[in-house]
Formats: structure tokens, C-alpha cells, sequence
């Protein structure tokens, strides 16, 4: 009985001890994230190591607005094509101080497991700019956009040219879906603001699928017959001609 009491003891002895050793290890590390930034910390290019915490959120900030000055939010369409949006058209920002946040917070065992590889180890960190924008102008700004992006569909065409049936198939078009493609851009910004965005991720595309498909002229495959007729009158050229066009290509 004595002999398990002392077991007891020890054991609560062992657990006191680690509990101390990582209160101590947690106020090491808040220490250590509270003075200057650790060496081999970068924000997005800039290296921020070595700097005191309000420094490098000056220089953070003032790197990326020099940056936003000139640089466009790049989308690419469908074709591959590249649509630019100013990043000053949508007053985009960013804040030093919350994107240096990783580096001051202990969240969980998976901040102090970061924490320590930065503080301690031979690592290089590279920080996410926290990016502030106008929703609201970015949302314009597609809209606008969607102009040059959409395509009307064309619907499938069917002829009959010397005895011979022939079929054009259709073409679907597309649509820029804005709220998508807001979403997809507020997530592409908060990890590199400056890749080119696919458009064709992240659903910021919709297809629109044509009124005639060539399923719609699966049953006509053979002319049944045909028929023509002279115009007498030359006054009715123009009118005749006129209802041709109107019908050429209808399917009744």
C-alpha cells in the first residue's frame, strides 16, 4: 500500500513538473513574439526579420500600397483571355499589424508548434498580407467586366445544299457569375494577390447552353422532298428574298 502511495506521489510530482515546463515554455514564447520580428520572416517578398512588430507593419503596409499603386487584380476568362482590375479601383489595403498576427498569437497546439519553428528554428516564414478592399467597387468592377466576358450562345444550324443535309453544331456561350467570382478573388487575395485568377475555378463561370442543340435534328436525316417555284413578277424580288432570310435556318 505504501509502496503504491508513493508511485501516486511521484506521478503527481512528474505531472506538476511538465505542467510547469510548459507554462514556462508558453511564457518563452510569448516573450519571444511580443519583441522584434524573428530573422527569416517574410511578408509576401519583403523580409520583415529583425524589425521591431510596429516597423515592420509600417513597412508591410507601405510595401503593398507602392505595389496596388501600379498592379492589377488579373482574371483570366474561358479563351485565356486577361481582364485587369486596379487594385486602386477597389481601395485595396493592407493591415501590417493583422497580417503579422500569426507571429504573436498562440492558437491551440498548432500555434505553439508554429511558433516555435519560427522563433527557434531554422525556418523561413512567409506571411499572407491581410488585404482590406470595397466590396462594393469590386462587385462593379465585374460587372462592368462581364460585359467584354459574356458570350451569347449559338444555337446549331441545319442547311440542305445540293441534295445533301448539313448540320453546324451549336455553341454554348458563357456568363461571369459575379458573386463567384467575388468569393473566388477575396480568397485568392488573402493568400497571393498578385496570380493571375482562373475564372474557370471556383464555379465564377456558367456555362449557357444554346435554344437549338444538335439533338434537336437527330430525326432529320433524309430530304423528303422538295420543291421550287419561278417569280414572275421582278417587283417582288426584294419581298421574296426578304421571307427567305427571315426563315432560312428555322426549324418548323
Amino acid at each position: 500500500m505504501k509502496k503504491a502511495g508513493n508511485k501516486l506521489l511521484i506521478f503527481f510530482l512528474i505531472l506538476v513538473q511538465s505542467l510547469l515546463a510548459m507554462a514556462v515554455g508558453i511564457a518563452v514564447l510569448y516573450n519571444a513574439s511580443g519583441s522584434d520580428v524573428p530573422a527569416n520572416v517574410y511578408a509576401g517578398d519583403l523580409d520583415i526579420g529583425g524589425r521591431g512588430y510596429e516597423e515592420a507593419a509600417r513597412a508591410i503596409e507601405a510595401d503593398y500600397e507602392a505595389r496596388f499603386g501600379t498592379w492589377n487584380i488579373r482574371l483570366m476568362a474561358d479563351d485565356d483571355t486577361i481582364y485587369e482590375i486596379p487594385f486602386s479601383s477597389i481601395d485595396a489595403a493592407v493591415d501590417g499589424m493583422a497580417t503579422l498576427e500569426p507571429l504573436m498569437s498562440i492558437d491551440g497546439i498548432g500555434g505553439m508548434t508554429r511558433l516555435i519553428r519560427t522563433h527557434f528554428g531554422n525556418h523561413t516564414t512567409v506571411l499572407s498580407p491581410v488585404i482590406k478592399f470595397n466590396e462594393s467597387k469590386l462587385r462593379m468592377k465585374l460587372i462592368d467586366l462581364s460585359e467584354s466576358i459574356n458570350r451569347d450562345p449559338v444555337d446549331a444550324r441545319i442547311y440542305y445544299r445540293d441534295g445533301l443535309i448539313e448540320k453546324e453544331p451549336d455553341d454554348p456561350g458563357v456568363s461571369l457569375n459575379v458573386n463567384n467570382a467575388a468569393d473566388l478573388i477575396r480568397r485568392q487575395l488573402a493568400t497571393d494577390p498578385f496570380a493571375v485568377i482562373d475564372l474557370r475555378a471556383g464555379k465564377a463561370l456558367d456555362t449557357v447552353y444554346a435554344d437549338v442543340t444538335m439533338k434537336d435534328f437527330d430525326a432529320i436525316q433524309v430530304v423528303l422532298g422538295e420543291y421550287s417555284t419561278s417569280i414572275k413578277d421582278p417587283a417582288l424580288d426584294d419581298s421574296v428574298e426578304s421571307a427567305v432570310e427571315s426563315i432560312n435556318g428555322i426549324v418548323l
